[in-house]
């Protein structure tokens, strides 16, 4: 029985390894798993050496754990449905990769949703915020700019904002570049499903209240990935602020 222990935390770091080494983007999923081998090995161990008292801590804190992660993650997925029927003079869309010159497949995820709203809202106008990275031949801005343009979207509804290089600096910047119109505006964000929490969290605690517009991601693995990570970053968010 206790050598099943071992058994299973030498599966989860196989599936850990294949997720961190063989893939792109999975990277904090395979970590997760690392972190659950590591105790299902100290629950093996204990129980091995009889340490009642240790695994009632160890148990305690592993409950603590997943009741605060609970917490963070809870509003994350309420939040990845995104407003219905929102009216926006603006949408700010949120930059993802760039590989090279292509667009990631996050991006393309929130280029649908945007093509989408500007052909049912022909008044409302798109700011595209994203700088230029590292591995990236053009600002996230650009390329966002180069697939709407291809796929039908009229250049001048759309403003380029490409120094950002952080959600709050994507927020921060766009809401200059709408300045005084601002406070009487409508204002919604497209972004990846899982972000939209923060997104809106980052708003608010910037003076202004945005609505939510979600870009589906398109493989369940790669989107539980993202959802178990932006719990994390929800916490970091409530500790540190922006």
């Amino acid at each position: 029985m206790k050598k099943g222990f071992y058994i299973a935390a030498g599966i989860i770091l196989v599936i850990a390894a294949f997720l961190r080494f063989a893939l792109v983007g999975y990277s904090f999923l395979a970590y997760c798993l690392i972190c659950a081998a590591a105790v299902v090995l100290i629950y093996g161990f204990l129980l091995r050496r009889r340490k009642k008292v240790l695994l009632i801590i160890l148990s305690a804190l592993i409950f603590l754990g997943f009741c605060l992660f609970a917490y963070m993650e809870i509003p994350v997925i309420i939040d990845s449905r995104g407003d219905k029927d929102v009216d926006a003079d603006y949408i700010i869309v949120l930059g993802a990769g760039v590989n090279g010159s292509k667009p990631s497949l996050s991006m393309v995820n929130r280029m649908t949703p945007t093509i989408e709203y500007m052909a049912s809202h022909p008044d409302c106008i798109a700011i595209l915020t994203g700088g230029q990275g590292d591995g990236e031949n053009l600002s996230e801005a650009q390329a966002m700019f180069d697939y709407l343009t291809a796929h039908g979207v009229d250049a001048d509804r759309l403003i380029l904002e490409d120094k950002a290089t952080s959600t709050e600096e994507n927020l921060k910047f766009s809401f200059e570049i709408i300045g005084d119109k601002l406070e009487e505006s409508t204002v919604a964000v497209i972004s990846s499903e899982y972000h939209l929490h923060r997104a809106k969290t980052m708003a608010n605690m910037l003076g202004k209240e945005v609505y939510g517009i979600p870009g589906r991601t398109s493989y369940p693995v790669l989107k539980l990935n993202y959802f178990i990570r932006e719990a994390f970053g929800m916490v970091h968010l409530r500790v540190y602020g922006i």
